[in-house]
């Protein structure tokens, strides 16, 4: 699924009285919506007990009622969720969320602002023109710098996702404007989606920061049967990839490698791995299956190209 289609079935507009807009927001499982707290927030800066909220996605005849989620909103932090009573039939782990790589500069988003109409659809802006400048901060807050024309990202875009054209993935949240780039161009700026993993909703989710799998990738059905077999293992069964702490046990952050000669295809198995749904089952937590990465930035790099990571649950570590 193309980013504008994924992002058009997961962004909604947020209001409190369903008529008058406060800001964007997006589904980042079945249930739950992520948006900015200042879009919830009153003018005191507070998410007042008993304030209502409504949410609509542009697919959708009617306004649906949403709670806030008070012990995952954070005004610090500018994060706030909302949980809608009827689920979507959304599909969470094609919803990929990555890391920005730094490289891939152009970004697509969508989202609501103060000249959307009541009948008005959300508005998409990407291209050539929207480029994900540099690292910066608010406050003492992590966030990415976004350069688009002017009057491009109007109020009531906070909220909405950030879609890095040449990752395929939600790499930030946009939440605030930072001012003028020059005649031409201003600033914005965005939370990036490592400042929003940990709050992310407990789902059979998706592995963060694994590349899609490519269009016209082939199946090693063997291969793919002897790795998850590793990776869904005992600690005990597997102990000779992982390897062990001085006490016996495995180490809290245990890896499974690949090794081989360049262009063999590992990364592309890893991934297959990674998306597969016995093991995204057996990581039931988002934050199990964490993080994809080359062996480069691993503790061993000299043991696998391609490494997967994972924050041990209940039932599976690895």
């Amino acid at each position: 699924m193309a980013g504008p289609e994924i992002l058009r079935k997961i962004v909604v507009k947020i209001s409190s009285d369903k008529w008058n807009l406060r800001g964007t927001g997006f589904f980042v499982s079945e249930r739950e919506i992520l948006t900015c707290h200042h879009v919830l927030a009153d003018g005191n800066g507070r998410i007042s007990e008993g304030q209502k909220y409504f949410i609509k996605n542009d697919d959708w005849d009617d306004w649906i009622e949403a709670q806030p989620i008070g012990e995952r909103c954070s005004a610090a932090q500018d994060l706030a969720f909302l949980s809608c009573p009827v689920p979507v039939g959304l599909e969470a782990k094609r919803v990929p969320f990555k890391r920005w790589d730094g490289r891939h500069k152009e970004f697509f988003t969508r989202g609501y602002d103060c000249n959307t109409s009541e009948d008005e659809g959300a508005s998409s802006l990407g291209g050539e023109d929207c480029r994900i400048v540099d690292k910066s901060s608010r406050g003492k807050e992590p966030r990415w710098q976004l350069s688009t024309i002017k009057k491009s990202l109007l109020p009531g875009r906070s909220g909405s996702p950030v879609w890095s054209v040449g990752q395929k993935a939600i790499v930030g949240m946009i939440d605030y404007q930072a001012g003028d780039e020059n005649e031409l161009k201003e600033r914005s700026l965005a939370i990036p989606i490592e400042e929003i993993f940990p709050h992310l909703p407990p789902s059979k989710g998706q592995p963060i920061n694994a590349p899609s799998l490519p269009s016209d990738f082939l199946p090693r059905p063997e291969d793919l049967a002897s790795l998850k077999e590793l990776v869904l293992s005992s600690g005990e069964e597997k102990s000779a990839i992982t390897g062990k702490t001085t006490e016996g046990c495995l180490p809290s952050d245990a890896r499974v490698g690949l090794q081989g000669m360049g262009g063999i295809g590992k990364s592309v198995l890893a991934a297959a791995l990674a998306w597969d749904d016995q093991v995204l089952e057996g990581f039931s937590r988002r934050r199990d299956l964490d993080l994809f990465r080359p062996a480069a930035e691993s503790a061993q790099p000299a043991v696998a190209a391609a490494a997967i990571s994972g924050r041990g649950s209940s039932s599976h570590k690895g």
